[in-house]
């Protein structure tokens, strides 16, 4: 049996999005994904900020009754990463405790649940990060396997397919799932017409065995690429003129026929942890990658910590401010929150002129705060 699961990562922050686009974005890529979900009964893992959640309320609060309704359903599961997207390993270990607490507060409140599973931010690991996610109720956290597993020649490569466990500072573990880049790559370029149904259809069934059972991330990354574009590259595929989601509901109504094949939602893959080569406790960093991250090998930590328009002088005024927050006594949640914010990963890439010129204001105005 191939047990197959997918998550979306919702993210209205998205670098390259502008503001007065957050609707179309929410019209185009936001419901078509709950109405496949619905339309075709399948568990969806849904990953979204506190901060997206609370955006796409304020512009769309019918789009949230129905992801709660999906969710209180069974279709559907919330897996969360804090209120804003923040990469844990470059930034004090309060900061961290603070965003994924105030992003329960959020997904409570509006969704009325607390998500076992954490999608880490850009997949950014790091042994401290596995207490934290542990002490703020999190059971479960999603990690690639192919960046981890490249330093790691001794594992077998049979674990990527079953749930594991991750080795954090002193005595702390995890449950841990994986995420693939290749497998998540290979469905975008299905969805946008660069290769054909079968092409897909033959790379997933080469994961069956008949031997084993395996359970496979069919798709774990942006749902903004499809039937819109961010514009943030200019190698971006053309929009399909058929429709995007219609090449991805053709996909999932395939792969509904296919025998030896079971959809569940993410949390389900747990129920391996059994089988004869899960629930290995692995240490995912290594010396050549301490702070393993997703996708190739350009990409690294300092991506978001010396690149984009000025990361070195935006974070140091974030260490700053974090101190005085730290040092105050009347410092509130709102004050967390919107440190929080302002250390999202998403302000620390190829960020719009539009968008940067009010980041800097904000942070202007929470500085002399």
């Amino acid at each position: 049996m191939l047990y197959l699961y997918n998550f979306f990562h919702l993210n209205l922050a998205y670098s390259a999005i502008e503001e007065t686009d957050r609707l179309n974005v929410i019209e185009r890529c936001y419901w078509p994904l709950l109405r496949l979900a619905r339309e075709r009964n399948l568990p969806f893992g849904i990953e979204l900020s506190g901060y997206t959640l609370e955006t796409i309320n304020a512009l769309d609060p019918d789009w949230v009754k129905e992801f709660g309704s999906l969710i209180k359903k069974g279709t559907c599961e919330l897996i969360g990463c804090g209120y804003a997207q923040v990469i844990g390993p470059l930034v004090p270990p309060d900061v961290t405790t603070a965003n994924l607490k105030i992003g329960h507060s959020v997904y409570e409140q509006l969704l009325g649940v607390r998500p076992v599973v954490a999608l880490l931010n850009e997949q950014a690991f790091s042994s401290g990060l596995v207490p934290i996610y542990k002490e703020t109720g999190y059971e479960v956290i999603i990690m690639e396997w192919n960046n981890p597993a490249r330093e790691h020649p001794e594992w077998d490569q049979e674990w990527r397919y079953l749930p594991q466990r991750a080795r954090g500072a002193g005595n702390s573990e995890i449950q841990l799932i994986w995420n693939k880049s290749i497998g998540f790559q290979k469905f975008q370029r299905y969805a946008h017409g660069e290769i054909e149904l079968d092409d897909l259809l033959a790379y997933i069934q080469s994961h069956q065995h008949e031997q084993r059972t395996r359970a496979f991330p069919m798709y774990g990354n942006d749902v903004e690429i499809f039937d819109f574009r961010p514009g943030r590259y200019m190698t971006e595929a053309n929009i399909q003129k058929d429709g995007e989601w219609k090449r991805i509901d053709e996909l999932y109504a395939a792969l509904q026929r296919e025998p030896g094949m079971l959809f569940v939602r993410p949390s389900e893959v747990r129920k391996l942890l059994n089988e004869p080569n899960a629930n290995r406790l692995l240490l995912l960093s290594s010396a050549v990658q301490p702070i393993p991250v997703k996708k190739q090998d350009k990409y690294n930590v300092v991506r978001w910590g010396v690149t984009g328009r000025d990361d070195l002088g935006i974070n140091t005024r974030c260490w700053r401010i974090f101190e005085s927050v730290l040092k105050s006594h009347d410092a509130t949640e709102d004050d967390w929150r919107e440190l929080c914010y302002l250390w999202s990963s998403d302000f620390r890439t190829h960020i719009t002129d539009q968008r940067w010129a009010s980041y800097l204001d904000r942070l202007d105005s929470f500085e002399k705060y």
